[in-house]
C-alpha cells in the first residue's frame, strides 16, 4: 500500500476531468508534505448547543469568509464539517487527522481516522477540547489534513450511494440531538472538587461537635 505524492494529488487535479477530482474545491497550495490541508466548513455544532451553529450560505465555489468563527468550549465535544467534498476512488483510502499544531492546543480528533474507497461527499470532525481554554475554530482555517492512499487494484465492495452518508454535504439534526447535553469538563469538576475542600474543614468540625453531643447524651 504506497501513500500519494504531493506530485500525484496535484497530477490527479491538473488532468482537469470530471471523473478524476479527488478534492473539490481544490487549490494546490493546500497540497503539503503528501497531504492536503481540508478547511472548516460553515457549520458546526457541540455539546449543550441547542441547534446547529451556521455562519454562511455561500456556495463552496465562492469560498467560506475567513474570519467568522466558531467557539470549542474547554471539555466540550464539538461536530464539524469541511469546505471540501471529497470524492475517493475505488483503489484508494484516505487517512485523516487534526494538525499538530491544534493538538499541541488541546483539540483531539476523536471520530474515524480513515476514509472509506467510493466515499463521496464532506468529511465530518468529531473533535475534544481537552485544552483548558477556549479554542476558536475560523471558518476557511486548515485544520484537517488527509492522505491518500492506494490498494493492489479497486475494492469490490466501495462506499456507494446506498451509504447512510454518501453525498453528505451538512451536518444533520440527529447530530445536534445527539449533542444537547453539556459534558461536565474537567475544569467544572475541578472548581467543585475545590470548593467541597474549602468547606470540608467546616463540615467536619460541625459533625465532630453533634457527634460528641450525642455521645454525651447517650453516655449520660
Amino acid at each position: 500500500m504506497a501513500f500519494a505524492s504531493s506530485q500525484t494529488i496535484k497530477a490527479a487535479h491538473r488532468a482537469n476531468s470530471s471523473d478524476n477530482w479527488w478534492i473539490s474545491p481544490f487549490r494546490e497550495e493546500k497540497v503539503k508534505h503528501g497531504a492536503y490541508e481540508l478547511a472548516v466548513g460553515p457549520e458546526m455544532v457541540s455539546t449543550g448547543d441547542q441547534g446547529i451553529k451556521t455562519l454562511s450560505h455561500r456556495s463552496a465555489k465562492e469560498g467560506w469568509p475567513l474570519g467568522e468563527s466558531f467557539v470549542v468550549k474547554p471539555g466540550q465535544l464539538a461536530i464539524m464539517i469541511t469546505e471540501e467534498i471529497i470524492r475517493m476512488p475505488s483503489n484508494r483510502i484516505g487517512f485523516i487527522s487534526v494538525k499538530a499544531g491544534s493538538k499541541l492546543e488541546g483539540l483531539v480528533n476523536v471520530s474515524g481516522f480513515h476514509v472509506d474507497p467510493g466515499w463521496f461527499g464532506r468529511l465530518k470532525f468529531s473533535v475534544y477540547n481537552a485544552g483548558s481554554e477556549e479554542y476558536v475554530v475560523r471558518i476557511g482555517e486548515p485544520l484537517f489534513m488527509i492522505w491518500f492512499s492506494e490498494f493492489d487494484r479497486e475494492v469490490s465492495d466501495p462506499y456507494g450511494k446506498g451509504g447512510a452518508h454518501y453525498g453528505q454535504t451538512q451536518i444533520g439534526a440527529d447530530d445536534a440531538q445527539k449533542l444537547t447535553k453539556r459534558l461536565p469538563s474537567p475544569i467544572d469538576l475541578e472548581k467543585k472538587l475545590n470548593r467541597l475542600l474549602l468547606y470540608a474543614p467546616i463540615i467536619i468540625t460541625v459533625a465532630t461537635a453533634v457527634l460528641v453531643v450525642l455521645l454525651r447524651i447517650l453516655l449520660g
